[in-house]
């Protein structure tokens, strides 16, 4: 049997061992899966009519009142599917879902989803909201470029990653195809622009005149402190100065605070200022222990931030002014 939702950003098709009549009906989703999750049993009866179902488990019934298929079925036609690594792309969603530009933002369309798109005929994600971008490059073949909504995406790799067995990636038509044996996601793309992000990534790495070296562990706890302070009504925006081994984070003003965390300085350095919020969103989601922070000394723009000598996982963020 399948049991199948939709709403305008994804659809969501679960397949599952079935003994009885082919039948066809709609129900209400939030109501079903409320009955369905609360059963603990392996096996359940379904009984069908024409205005109503019934569930039915030893002497209890539930009664579901059917309503008009309000969806289109789709095909099964995937075309031409690669495998992925369902854990890697997990924590590939994770990393640039923190650049995703907010539901309610007057931003275009296009900065409120996930990329998948290609560099060097691989696949990357990437996200920005136009104030800090995060891509991730991933070790599979892809040759597409679709845009689609990030919370349904990070949804359906977090259920892909509950089942044993392979995942399966591919583009059909105008829309990016998720699936494993048991289920299958179909996400159509946002119909528009991407901004030339390789063009951005290739502009700041020229533009880097020095590199700090963190603990990756130390310096999400120093932003985890000092972003309580950028949250209230004032504002206040640490200042990072790197030393001869140290990183200085110091806020100066109403609200002082200062902290010191060990780094490794190379190349030619200066302070700069950043939102701690943003800052913690791009590096919580880092695996790896040790990070890399990248500077740009004559222009001040941006920092690049990714796991130390990494070459698939980067993002950058645009620093705050003085």
């Amino acid at each position: 049997f399948k049991v199948i939702a939709s709403n305008q950003n994804c659809y969501a098709e679960f397949k599952g061992s079935y003994q009885g009549d082919p039948v066809l009906f709609a129900v209400n989703g939030t109501m079903f899966s409320q009955v369905i999750t609360k059963e603990e049993a392996d096996t359940l009866d379904i009984l069908v009519y024409d205005e109503e179902i019934i569930l039915k488990r030893d002497r209890r019934k539930i009664k579901l009142a059917t309503d008009e298929i309000p969806i289109e079925l789709l095909p099964e036609n995937e075309g031409e599917m690669e495998p992925i690594d369902i854990f890697e792309l997990k924590h590939a969603v994770d990393c640039v879902q923190s650049c995703v530009a907010p539901a309610k933002t007057s931003l275009y369309e296009q900065y409120k989803g996930i990329v998948f798109d290609t560099l060097d005929d691989k696949l990357t994600l990437v996200a920005t909201d136009t104030v800090k971008m995060s891509v991730y490059k991933m070790d599979v073949p892809f040759n597409n470029q679709v845009i689609v909504a990030s919370k349904p995406l990070a949804s359906a790799v977090k259920v892909l990653q509950k089942f044993k067995g392979g995942c399966r990636i591919g583009v059909v038509g105008e829309t990016l195809v998720l699936k494993n044996e048991y289920c299958r996601f179909v996400f159509p793309s946002y119909d528009t622009m991407f901004i030339q992000w390789a063009s951005v990534i290739k502009h700041h790495m020229s533009e880097i005149t020095g590199w700090i070296e963190v603990s990756t562990y130390d310096f999400v706890r120093a932003l985890d402190r000092v972003k309580v302070l950028s949250n209230t009504m004032f504002k206040y925006y640490p200042e990072f100065v790197p030393g001869a081994s140290s990183l200085f984070l110091k806020i100066e003003g109403d609200v002082i605070y200062s902290e010191r965390l060990e780094a490794t300085i190379t190349g030619n350095v200066i302070p700069f200022k950043a939102e701690p919020s943003a800052l913690y969103d791009i590096v919580a989601p880092i695996k790896e222990d040790r990070l890399e922070i990248g500077v740009e000394a004559d222009t001040g723009e941006a920092i690049v931030i990714r796991p130390k000598g990494s070459e698939k996982q980067m993002a950058f963020c645009g620093l705050a002014t003085y």
